[in-house]
């Protein structure tokens, strides 16, 4: 694509916030099939012969475009190519900014590049509203529908009849002073389409009562009088997705001309009503997008999609005049229904699972986000840790967590620090790039991608070299980034931050794994010996009299006094997780782990919430950090422990009404987080009782369970990056367990030497060799301990 000709509009009327239609004429004298490759520096939608052939493009680190494909296969005749490609001149989470507007397309037949003369109009039925949805995504739409071109969206209309609007396009050189770029496909990434219907909640009339048309839209939509005494304005409705998603709203209305529409959106309904502002946006927002329409039925939409799961219509014209067909929308998600699932005897857990993969699919376009409303933004955090194990339960397609960390790796810093939001408004945290490391040879465990560790292998060796620079006698002393662990966890800038220096050791116990698979005798021994450096650290100044961590110590401390201090949660949960504990410290830190998780809401019902960021405060517990914390405590076989947990605190979420999880324990933060969603791998992994090997064999299980206090589970556990998957079930009876397996293709299955019951296979078939490993299409069989 480096040679295919860029280019645009020769003289837009602004600088953003631009919308500009390109077309042309594709002559195909034979039945034929034609490839187009496709790229934009920021948003677009392509139509063939009037309709949608795909969007993009997707995010991408600016040295590293990701161009589309698209396949058509086209009768004989002429057929037009229309573009509309939406230039928003600000950075938001998706892209930078960096580059300059343009467009290139490549189309191709059997006899090679086919020639294409481009032409193109500014949309100026896009109205410049001048607001942001707010400061990490794009614009707020404002479109006068009755200034569309014909064929815009929604067919193609007569191409003779073009106004003199139409001109030339521009050819620019948009890599100039910069440094070459290397094009790759990005179709790999591409969103699914999912028609959804809308449950309308309310209706009636209402009367404006704040300021001029033009006025700040959110505050003049929130101030309209819903319940009005005076002669209407307009008839307001209100509709409910059933979840927080990605939507692009479709409303189907008969309305006379020049009659003005309006959509507000929210996760929530604050006092019944739609709230048309996104909280924490660290900067203004406006969640309203607005058209004037046309005369008679007709379908709005908007360019862009929107996050939310409540609508608001508001319709400004006689009420006799108006007739809302529908309001449905069509969602934007790379997954639609998950192959994995988790049934129990406890329909609580059951709904908490299914909770789980709805957000995670509600947070997955073409990358795994935060969550579709507030920024859609690629934090590497969400993807490594509890995106990457919900994943491989759900639906066992990593290709988005493989993305996420190539991504990383191509926007890191060039002292090595993978940073950690990207890649259009970058964000480094100190604790997301160790994650990194971890979260790269997780993936090489679960997928056998093997390329992957010998391809970013420099990148890791990089990033922790990058912190060990920061060693000294105290461990590693000053972070240089944002130190974010977890919310509760506070430490100061002038104290040595002890989750941090775990999170460091983690990453050198797994360079040193990664180089031992890579063969790297020499630089294996050499990371053992920083491991074990750090790691006397960590023991002789960073302890408690008792041998539990702190959560900070000072720097340069001479004193002991410290040694007494309250030991912290945070980096004890993550020392018991990675293995650092052994021993008695490990039912030390057990004990801990779960004494500062009951006194903390929800569990503790009057204890500190996270009402807002500044809020944070160490008596607090967050859905995210359960990954680690519940996780170390199922290692530990505290099942009865975490189904609680999982109950009273997931079951909380439900309770307030949630159909996707919330950000933290609290209503006000946002409703669709998929860094929430721990339960929903640990359930399917440890009560189904097949955890992945480790070895990088998508094939191959260690089989480990847990029950509890569950009579009976099922489920399904994809195969990674296969279409097959494994089926168990099991249920308690007065023998022990009866368990069952049945898998699409051989399975290797190991069984651990330690395991806590008595396995009896009731299969024939079925022969476990002394080392525990076996073969198998599936089994049955009895177990029995009490320790089920």
């Amino acid at each position: 694509m480096i040679h295919v000709p860029a280019f645009w509009h020769p003289n837009p009327s602004r600088e953003q916030n631009v919308y500009v239609a390109f077309q042309t004429k594709l002559v195909i004298p034979v039945p034929e099939l034609v490839t187009l490759h496709l790229f934009g520096c920021d948003v677009y939608r392509v139509y063939c012969g009037g309709k949608e052939i795909g969007e993009g493009p997707a995010r991408f680190a600016e040295r590293w475009p990701e161009y589309d494909v698209y396949a058509l296969d086209l009768p004989e005749g002429e057929h037009t190519l229309t573009i509309v490609a939406h230039y928003y001149g600000v950075a938001t989470r998706m892209t930078s900014n960096k580059l300059p507007p343009f467009v290139q397309v490549e189309a191709m037949d059997a006899n090679g590049p086919i020639s294409l003369s481009w032409i193109c109009r500014e949309l100026d039925a896009y109205l410049p509203m001048g607001r942001r949805v707010n400061g990490q995504l794009g614009w707020a739409e404002y479109c006068d529908v009755r200034l569309l071109p014909d064929w815009c969206e929604y067919g193609e209309g007569d191409s003779s009849a073009r106004d003199d609007k139409w001109q030339p396009v521009a050819y620019k050189e948009p890599w100039n002073g910069r440094e070459q770029p290397e094009y790759r496909s990005g179709n790999q990434v591409a969103c699914r389409s999912i028609p959804m219907a809308a449950d309308s909640i309310g209706s009636g009339l209402y009367v404006n009562r704040f300021g001029y048309e033009k006025d700040d839209p959110p505050v003049r939509f929130l101030l309209r009088d819903l319940q009005p005494t005076l002669s209407p304005d307009g008839i307001w409705y209100r509709f409910d997705f059933g979840k927080v998603g990605l939507y692009r709203p479709i409303l189907d209305l008969k309305l006379p001309e020049g009659t003005k529409v309006e959509t507000g959106y929210s996760e929530y309904l604050t006092d019944g009503r739609v709230i048309p502002v996104i909280t924490y946006s660290a900067s203004s927002s406006c969640h309203v997008d607005r058209w004037i329409a046309q005369s008679g039925r007709q379908t709005l939409s908007t360019y862009s999609p929107r996050g939310f799961r409540f609508l608001e219509l508001h319709i400004e014209a006689p009420p006799n005049t108006i007739f809302v067909h529908e309001v449905a929308a069509v969602q934007k998600s790379y997954f639609a229904t998950p192959s994995g699932r988790f049934n129990s005897s406890d329909p609580l857990l059951d709904r908490i699972w299914n909770v789980c993969v709805e957000t995670l699919q509600s947070c997955s376009e073409d990358a795994l986000t935060d969550t579709p409303t507030r920024e859609r933004g690629q934090w590497l955090g969400d993807a490594v840790a509890v995106g990457m194990e919900t994943l491989s339960v759900a639906y066992g397609d990593l290709n988005l967590i493989r993305r996420s960390l190539e991504q990383a790796a191509l926007c890191r810093f060039d002292d090595g620090m993978i940073v950690g939001c990207y890649p259009g408004q970058i964000i480094p945290v100190s604790s997301y790039a160790m994650l990194w490391v971890a979260g790269c040879l997780r993936y090489f465990r679960l997928s056998g991608d093997k390329h992957f560790l010998q391809t970013h292998f420099a990148a890791a060796n990089d990033v922790v070299d990058c912190y060990l620079s920061f060693l000294t006698e105290d461990g590693i002393a000053h972070f240089p980034h944002w130190d974010f662990v977890d919310w509760g966890h506070i430490v100061s800038k002038d104290k040595v931050n002890i989750a941090l220096n775990v999170l460091t050791w983690k990453a050198i116990v797994d360079i040193a794994d990664w180089a031992d698979l890579l063969g790297e005798v020499a630089l294996r021994k050499r990371r053992i010996e920083q491991k074990d450096h750090l790691e006397a650290i960590i023991r002789r100044k960073m302890t408690t009299s008792t041998g539990m961590l702190l959560p900070s110590i000072p720097i340069a401390c001479i004193d002991e006094d410290h040694l007494h201090s309250e030991p912290g949660f945070h980096a004890n949960v993550l020392a018991l997780r990675f293995g650092l504990f052994r021993g008695e410290e490990r039912r030390s830190a057990v004990e801990l782990v779960k004494r500062h998780m009951m006194n903390c809401f929800p569990n503790l019902g009057d204890a500190p919430r996270l009402s807002h960021p500044a809020a944070n405060n160490p008596q607090l517990i967050t859905p995210y950090f359960g990954h680690f914390a519940l996780a170390a405590l199922l290692e530990e076989r505290e099942t009865s422990f975490v189904l609680d947990q999982f109950r009273t605190c997931w079951g909380w979420m439900l309770e307030q009404g949630a159909t996707t999880l919330l950000e933290v324990f609290d209503h006000r933060w946002s409703h669709c987080h998929a860094w929430s969603a721990c339960p929903s791998w640990q359930l399917s992994r440890y009560f189904l009782g097949f955890h992945a090997s480790g070895d990088g064999d998508p094939l191959a299980f260690e089989f480990r369970l847990q029950t509890g206090d569950l009579n009976y589970a099922s489920g399904t556990l994809p195969i990674i990056g296969t279409e097959h998957a494994v089926r168990i079930s099991w249920f308690r009876n007065s023998e022990g367990i009866r368990y069952e397996c049945e898998s699409d293709q051989d399975i290797l299955v190991y069984l651990p030497s330690d395991m806590p019951y008595h396995i009896v296979f009731i299969d024939d078939h079925v022969e476990v060799p002394s080392s525990g490993y076996f073969h198998t299409r599936g089994f049955r069989a009895i177990l029995s301990d009490r320790l089920l």
